[in-house]
């Protein structure tokens, strides 16, 4: 055999291999591969496409959960709600004390306000003007000072 190798050497090929003769076989195979490899691509970006989706959406529940603790406990703090709430317990609107301990303590502040302001204007009377029983200027009779009365203290 001048033609061929031995079995066993480096460069021999078989009948079966030297004379194939199925090139159409092997374009299929050939498109068969890039089919396989485009599939694959397109798995691996479905797959990377379905698992940044749930990402986002566990995001987005996360988020809601988060969202929901944070009105809770601004349902049960009582304190973080009434940053609106007026600090005087009346109504401005209407001028009327509330009908509550607090409005009864509002009001007694408010008498006391008064009381104290009654006293100052007595005591700048007697002590700012003569001593005469009648007004020096038009001779007339001063008017009797009532001390006034302090107010009664609320329940509770």
């Amino acid at each position: 055999m001048l033609t061929s190798l031995p079995a066993g050497a480096a460069g021999y090929l078989s009948n079966s291999d030297r004379f194939h003769s199925d090139t159409v076989g092997d374009e299929y195979s050939a498109r068969q591969e890039a089919r396989a490899k485009q599939l694959k691509i397109q798995e691996f970006k479905r797959n990377m496409s379905l698992k940044r989706d749930e990402d986002r959406w566990n995001q987005a529940e996360q988020k809601q959960v988060e969202e929901d603790e944070y009105y809770q406990k601004l349902r049960e703090n009582t304190t973080i709600g009434k940053k609106n709430v007026s600090n005087v317990a009346y109504d401005i609107t209407t001028l009327q004390y509330m009908q509550s301990v607090e409005g009864e303590k509002q009001k007694y502040a408010d008498d006391m306000v008064r009381y104290r302001s009654s006293l100052r204007s007595q005591q700048l009377i007697v002590k700012g003007d003569t001593r005469a029983k009648y007004n020096i200027i038009s001779g007339d009779d001063r008017p009797q000072i009532i001390q006034p009365q302090p107010p009664a203290k609320p329940r509770g």
